[in-house]
């Protein structure tokens, strides 16, 4: 995977890089969503972002709060793993 930084920031750049920042993404506003109830964005629910989950993991989440942990678990493991397999992140 690339990934340009600079004093200012990272980029993530290309295909690989981007679904990468889109799994972080995926995470955190899951993580937001179990900790506080908000909603991340307009348009966007807990079952839409466990479907999103499922798409990353191969797993269906159930809709409710152990399903959200089982979601938030996963994520987390693909996100290690994934950045342990590309040492650069």
């Amino acid at each position: 995977m690339n990934m340009e930084r600079s004093p200012d920031g990272r980029s993530y750049v290309g295909e690989s890089q981007v679904n990468f920042f889109r799994l972080q993404t995926l995470y955190r506003a899951l993580h937001l969503h179990r900790e506080t109830g908000m909603i991340p964005t307009r348009g966007m629910s807990r079952r839409r972002m466990l479907d999103m989950a499922e798409q990353y993991t191969g797993t269906r989440y159930k809709g409710s709060d152990k399903g959200s942990e089982a979601a938030l678990r996963d994520l987390l493991g693909l996100i290690a793993r994934v950045s342990q397999e590309n040492g650069d992140l």
